[in-house]
């Protein structure tokens, strides 16, 4: 057997030893979530609860507060047996405040006032370590105003830090230093955040609400004051900022009741208060009927009714111009639907033409867009070093798929200063400002060379800006990629770079990196070019997530047309009838009948597994499918904390068939040790038949979705990197490939007759459709060998043979075809 080195090996202790262990001060809500991440990232935490309580009562109450962190929605911490991990002290008493000294970081997250701020580090004064850095998490309070009021000896080791909710699943953090703190400690500061927990760490001006917040809450209170301008009632304008816009899909009325309305109203206030001197200091006001919501207590999802109210099925809007609850309705203007739709960049290429639309919904869009604009050119040298950091902020900390300088480069940079310059001139603004000179200039936000800085008139590299070599490929902003590395091969569906004689990285090139025709045989076509070199595959997303799966419309398509198990001239007329009835259906009149696509994809997978390249997948986000199946078949995988893996094809009417099954079997029968090996099957053939997605990296590896010598960091951006080292680490170790067609044992017909046993009782119960049963049915059969006898071994090549007569069977079938069709349609599955 070959030595593989470990993960420490291949994955040195980057910043991971900063801190030995961490204090987190306030155990409410941020303060909770910020010690379970600390878990989730295994580093040692202690989680101090800062109100005084008898001594009786603190069992209780630490049973209390592990319930609530287990409760959190969505999970915060990554397994739930880990709730024991966190060591839970207070610091009414000795024994709490003699644990701070063992902490060499302090995070405190205690309620957003200076005086109790000040009251807790007068307490810990004495007993905190004294080189331990401090740091507050802080939304918006004045970091300078924080140090006035510490203990002295806090001073040089003394910052703020803004983590935002939910902990576990927002990149963004916001450091914001003090003159007084050496910068190396910043920097270790900022590495751990970022390598180790996994941030998308911001340096932000000790400003009110810093960065992150002030363009965030000025987009919702402008998008407030511009819908009552035009006339917008809030659903239709949750239609216009969300996704419509590459923003997230809750868009604002929806966020607002989300975070709650008295939430909201305290921020908008402190802007209020705090930036009085602001241009556009009029609108930080909540509009009159949000303010009568919040006096009637109805704050949103907190208390059931906000903006929006579900009763039953539907749901309900609060309507200005009615002055009462009416139901949703989507009225997007059908004009500037067809605009922003009628290119894959949507909103990018769309904007400039906003004003040739003579309408309510394209004028609000613009004059949105507008005031972002305007807002964040003015305001930057205030908060930030550079475009950068603004643009991180706002996409990581707030959803947007494209922060505002990238979208206002995108669109053209001349072409939209004209159009705000044309608005300034006939005071259209909100503001009385204009665009800043440093803009008019029209030269580009970002280059290859790095992110424009207005106040040092010049271009901040990566690098220089203190992110670190390791993100450095997965951390530039669109604008600002520029890919050095050779392409080694390009088709549809993939992209390979040579990284260096040794080393090719394959990513993904169709929408959701799903698993086409295209990408199957680039695949290939790379492996039959590696066949006589010595060189590792790295395959590394240049888009979010590995894959949603196989390509679902190429399938209906193909059954639709007759291209099943047959090709021919019929099916091609066939496939470019469809597409030109259709084009959002794709061509498929190259492509052979799913009857050889499907023995391409398995013995892609089984090169994958048992070829002489040592091949290396960076996994994060979803991983479904077809897309797990290639995982399933790497030599390794290194994986973000939030990947979510899982065979899902039930869902659609379909198997596992490019070789997932079989190899669930197959690490199923590995399993000799610990639990019987009954049940790992049981585990595993439960997973297929529900379709069960993993909800973090941890979990997979539970599932066996990831073996335990996969690696599991917390920053997607490391990927990369990390892959890199991994599969160079296996060419330099002598790496070989596992035998091809070892037998093993599967569960046989004893074991597929105790399977149906139990999907009889499913469907006895109306748990399952009849359908479903079927398809359970076929899986189970695979699963179990084909109709091998009990504790028959098979080999690969027999499973992968009845996989795909089962698949072609099953995608036959006009009830999954049904479901695939309504899966393509709705984004979930259909139970026919």
């Amino acid at each position: 057997m070959n030595k593989q080195p470990s993960p420490q090996e291949i994955y040195p202790a980057y910043y991971r030893n900063s801190f030995k262990k961490i204090g987190v001060l306030g155990d409410g809500v941020m303060g909770s979530q910020i010690a379970v991440h600390l878990t989730n990232c295994r580093i040692p935490t202690i989680l101090y609860c800062t109100i005084t309580i008898d001594e009786k009562a603190k069992p209780e109450y630490i049973r209390n507060l592990k319930k609530r962190i287990l409760a959190l929605k969505p999970p915060a911490l990554a397994l739930p047996a880990w709730i024991d991990e966190i060591e839970i002290a207070f610091l009414d008493d000795a024994q709490g405040k003699k644990s701070l000294g063992e902490c060499d970081l302090l995070i405190e997250a205690i309620i957003e006032q200076i005086d109790e701020k000040k009251k807790l580090y007068q307490s810990i004064a004495s007993s905190v370590n004294k080189n331990a850095i401090i740091a507050s998490n802080t939304s918006g309070l004045s970091i300078q105003s924080l140090a006035q009021v510490l203990p002295k000896e806090f001073a040089s080791r003394f910052c703020g830090i803004h983590f935002f909710n939910p902990v576990r699943y927002l990149a963004l953090c916001e450091l914001i230093p003090l003159a007084t703190v050496p910068p190396q400690q910043i920097q270790t500061l900022r590495g751990f955040l970022s390598s180790v927990l996994g941030k998308h760490v911001v340096i932000s001006k000790d400003s009110p609400a810093f960065i992150g917040n002030r363009l965030g809450l000025f987009c919702v209170l402008a998008t407030f004051s511009l819908a009552e301008k035009h006339k917008l009632p809030p659903d239709l304008v949750d239609e216009l900022t969300g996704s419509f816009i590459k923003h997230a899909s809750s868009a604002t009325f929806r966020t607002a009741d989300v975070v709650g309305l008295d939430v909201l109203a305290f921020v908008a206030e402190n802007m209020e208060k705090n930036l009085t001197s602001d241009p556009w200091h009029a609108y930080f006001s909540l509009p009159a009927w949000i303010k009568k919501l919040l006096l009637e207590k109805k704050l949103g999802a907190k208390t059931g009714q906000g903006i929006y109210h579900k009763r039953g099925k539907d749901i309900y809007v609060f309507d200005p111009s009615l002055n009462d609850y009416r139901l949703t309705a989507k009225k997007l203007d059908p004009e500037l639907k067809k605009l922003v739709r009628s290119s894959e960049q949507g909103i990018v290429s769309a904007l400039v033409e906003l004003k040739k639309i003579n309408n309510a919904q394209s004028a609000f869009l613009w004059d949105l867009h507008r005031e972002l604009f305007l807002y964040a050119s003015y305001h930057l040298d205030s908060f930030a070093q550079s475009v950068r950091e603004a643009d991180i902020a706002i996409t990581s900390g707030f959803g947007w798929e494209i922060g505002i300088f990238e979208l206002w480069q995108a669109a053209g940079i001349d072409k939209i200063n004209q159009l705000i310059l044309n608005d300034c001139s006939n005071k259209n603004q909100l503001s009385t400002v204009s665009l800043p000179t440093w803009v008019q200039s029209g030269q580009p936000f970002y280059t290859t060379e790095g992110a424009l800085s207005p106040s040092q008139s010049k271009r901040i590299s990566l690098l220089e800006s203190g992110i670190g070599a390791r993100t450095i490929r997965s951390a530039r902003v669109v604008a600002e990629q520029g890919n050095a590395d050779k392409v080694f091969f390009e088709n549809d569906g993939i992209i390979a770079h040579e990284i260096n004689s040794s080393l090719i990285a394959i990513a993904h090139k169709t929408k959701l990196n799903v698993l086409s025709y295209d990408v199957i045989k680039g695949y290939h076509t790379v492996l039959d070019q590696l066949e006589s070199r010595d060189a590792a595959i790295v395959i590394h997303q240049l888009k979010p997530h590995f894959g949603a799966g196989a390509n679902l419309a190429e399938m209906i398509v193909a059954a639709k047309i007759g291209k099943i198990r047959s090709s021919g001239m019929l099916s091609s007329l066939k496939s470019k009838a469809a597409v030109m009835l259709d084009d959002r259906l794709p061509d498929i009149s190259n492509m052979p009948p799913v009857s050889e696509v499907i023995p391409l994809l398995q013995n892609l997978c089984m090169r994958l597994k048992h070829g002489r390249n040592p091949v290396v997948a960076c996994v994060e986000g979803l991983t479904l499918g077809g897309c797990c199946e290639i995982i399933l078949h790497t030599t390794r995988n290194v994986a973000a904390l939030n990947s979510y893996i899982g065979l899902v094809e039930i869902g659609v009417g379909l198997l596992p068939a490019g070789g997932g099954t079989k190899e669930m079997a197959f690490r199923a029968s590995l399993k000799t040790s610990g639990a019987p090996t009954m049940f790992f099957h049981q585990q595993h053939v439960e997973q297929i038949l529900m379709g069960k997605v993993s909800e973090n990296a941890y979990q997979a590896r539970n599932f066996n979705y990831l073996r335990q010598e996969d690696i599991i960091i917390a920053n997607p951006d490391e990927l990369f990197h990390t892959g890199c080292k991994v599969a160079l680490s296996l060419l330099e170790t002598d790496y070989r490939p596992e035998p091809r067609n070892t037998a093993f044992e599967v569960l046989g017909m004893d074991g597929y007759a105790t399977i149906l046993s139990q999907l009889e009782n499913m469907h006895y119960g109306k748990f399952i459709s009849d359908y479903d049963r079927h398809c359970a049915t076929t899986i189970a059969h695979v699963y179990c060998g084909g109709g091998v006898d009990t504790h028959e071994k098979v080999t690969s090549d027999w499973m992968l043979l009845k996989e795909r007569d089962a698949f072609l069977e099953l995608l036959e079938q006009e009830k999954t075809q049904e479901r695939i069709e309504y899966m393509l349609k709705n984004n979930k599955p259909l139970r026919n």
